[in-house]
């Protein structure tokens, strides 16, 4: 049932800093002549970033969550959903397996498979400068004195 179906990921980046917005791009493909009733594609995602509205990831196990997709395809047809996501923790988070299930329209039959491919997004700290901070450049070990040192001349 789902020979000749193509599934593909892709990042708009995969390497973006604090508060930047990722796009997703899911695309399955029906490459055959009969077409697919229903196809649900569940992707695992990193909890800790903020999805659309409406678009609320399933809770699976800690950290991880599935993007749930569920759609029809004719066939030789082809068909791409985006997701744009906000990135809101820093840290390296990646996007995968998936699993997708596809099966006949009265629920008699269905076939699983999965797309052990994954795929990685490095979020970097924001960088602000130093005036916004406070610390003023000029001085290297500071103004403040203290009585215990971590190393003794």
């Amino acid at each position: 049932m789902l020979d000749k179906v193509d599934y593909r990921r892709h990042l708009s980046a995969t390497k973006v800093s604090f508060g930047d917005e990722v796009t997703i791009d899911i695309t399955i493909a029906n490459r055959k002549i009969l077409p697919l009733p229903w196809v649900q594609i569940n992707e695992e995602v990193p909890d800790e970033l903020a999805y659309p509205k409406g678009r609320k990831p399933i809770l699976q196990k800690q950290s991880r969550a599935i993007l749930p997709n569920v759609l029809s395809l004719s066939w030789y047809h082809q068909l791409t959903r985006r997701h744009i996501i906000k990135c809101v923790k820093r840290g390296y988070f990646s996007f995968g397996p998936t699993t997708i299930t596809s099966g006949d329209l009265f629920g008699f039959f269905s076939k699983q498979t999965t797309e052990t491919k994954v795929d990685h997004l490095l979020v970097y700290p924001k960088t602000v400068p130093l005036e916004e901070l406070g610390i003023s450049s000029n001085t290297i070990f500071g103004n403040h004195r203290i009585r215990r040192h971590l190393f003794e001349d």
